[in-house]
């Protein structure tokens, strides 16, 4: 617990020195509540097949998964920046993981959202299940 304050101290004082290590974060979570929020109050979903509304769930996990893992690269690459005692720049870092690091990340980030997707299809299915059994009783 201990060593687990002492890293998040760690990161609000990077944060705090450094507030272009935050963006990523932001962006990515903004992108996030953009896409639940559409999906609540926007999109239709009682006009899609099952078929089509379980690629549509697959395409919500993989583009969270794409955020989320973009958003932590380019935190990376501005970590590394300040590691080697540069400036941290994020157009760099935004550059660096697209260019560089984003072919290799790309299969982990896909293999990230069908477990996630999976996960939470099997959630889905035994809660269905456990609240059709309490409806008998």
């Amino acid at each position: 617990m201990k060593d687990a304050l002492m890293v998040f101290r760690g990161a609000l004082r990077c944060f705090r020195r450094f507030p272009c290590c935050i963006l990523p974060l932001l962006l990515a979570w903004c992108g996030y509540a953009a896409v639940t929020l559409w999906l609540r109050f926007g999109a239709d979903l009682s006009r899609y097949t099952a078929g089509q509304t379980l690629a549509l769930a697959f395409g919500v996990y993989f583009l969270f998964s794409l955020l989320f893992g973009i958003a932590c690269l380019i935190l990376l690459e501005l970590l590394q920046q300040l590691e080697h005692g540069r400036r941290p720049s994020l157009l760099r870092a935004v550059r660096d993981t697209l260019v560089r690091d984003l072919g290799k990340a790309f299969p982990i980030l896909l293999v990230w959202a069908a477990l996630w997707f999976l996960l939470a299809l099997l959630d889905a299915l035994l809660s269905s299940r456990d609240r059709k059994e309490k409806e008998s009783f």
